[in-house]
């Protein structure tokens, strides 16, 4: 049976976006923040253990203060959520192939409740999971 589990988790700092070359020990804490968070949120949705098939949509919703910034760095930046959500449904986060979204995208997939451009304070990023789970 396929589900879709969306997981809204926040906008993630500076310092975990990839072209801050920031010493490892400096996202050590962000890092571990953005885990927690991931992990709870997940929780929240009831996010099932194990799955046979997964996909995985990473989808941005820029903070007000942010003017621009790179299509792919929110993906890198939410290095610590992809890997806590795969260790959840039990598989390998190689096997995620992520597609990057963000407001700007006509094709992005709808989020539950739907989001508008530009309007999010703090802005976050939905994960999108879709499982085929086993009965």
């Amino acid at each position: 049976m396929e589900q879709v589990f969306e997981i809204f988790v926040p906008w993630p700092p500076s310092v975990l976006w990839p072209n801050r070359n920031a010493h490892w020990s400096k996202k050590t804490g962000p890092r571990k923040k953005q885990k927690n968070d991931t992990y709870f949120a997940a929780l929240e949705v009831r996010v099932p253990r194990t799955a046979d098939a997964v996909n995985l949509d990473v989808i941005g919703h820029k903070p007000s203060s942010v003017s621009r910034y790179d299509r792919d760095n929110p993906l890198a930046a939410m290095k610590g959520a992809i890997d806590t959500v795969a260790t959840m449904v039990g598989v390998d986060d190689s096997k995620f192939s992520p597609k990057p979204y963000d407001d700007r995208d006509t094709d992005a997939p709808p989020t539950n409740p739907p989001l508008k451009p530009g309007k999010h304070r703090h802005g976050g990023v939905t994960l999108r999971l879709t499982v085929e789970t086993h009965q």
